[in-house]
């Protein structure tokens, strides 16, 4: 029985080492098939989605072509330097809420900010050399400059000034989603 045992123990034995040489080959294959399987599937998704954005970028007109005339009257994006900011900045369509400036939309020959102690002007002159305005227009809006000096003081008397949770970047960012709806129109 003993000289059995040790028969059936060097076969197990011989056995193990052909299957795990055969295994070891056969997972390299799946890896390297797994792979190339994921890489087919990234580029897949990358295709995908590129695709998509060219689709809505044409379908919506949302991708930086400019709208015609006859959509509306322009509005331009501006900013002004704080004493402290530093100079040179970029061209953006939507003001980052904490920036080192002061923002402002000019639409119709008008300048509409807001600021500290819910203060709204629009007075002040849109050729001042103070103003950074941002190159090209940021849409088009039908709305009626008595429409937007409206919402400007209704937006002065039910709003809070805040330096982080509500300020001047945050109305032109507001007052520009209010310009793209045409006011109604």
């Amino acid at each position: 029985m003993l000289k059995m045992k040790g028969k059936v123990i060097s076969n197990v034995r011989r056995i193990q080492k052909g299957l795990t040489t055969k295994s070891i080959s056969m997972l390299t294959v799946s890896w390297w098939a797994v792979k190339l399987i994921n890489i087919m599937a990234y580029l897949t998704f990358v295709t995908a989605l590129v695709l998509l954005v060219a689709i809505q970028c044409t379908s919506v007109n949302a991708c930086g072509r400019r709208k015609r005339r006859n959509d509306g009257t322009p509005y331009y994006l501006g900013e002004m330097s704080l004493p402290d900011a530093k100079k040179g900045k970029r061209k953006r369509d939507i003001i980052w809420p904490w920036t080192l400036t002061h923002s402002m939309i000019r639409f119709r020959g008008n300048v509409f900010e807001w600021g500290i102690n819910k203060t709204y002007y629009m007075n002040r002159s849109p050729s001042s050399s103070q103003i950074w305005w941002h190159r090209g227009a940021k849409g088009h809006s039908k709305c009626l400059l008595s429409d937007v000096k409206s919402w400007t003081k209704a937006y002065g008397r039910s709003n809070t000034y805040h330096i982080l949770a509500n300020n001047c970047h945050m109305f032109v960012n507001r007052l520009a989603k209010y310009l793209n709806t045409n006011c109604g129109r």
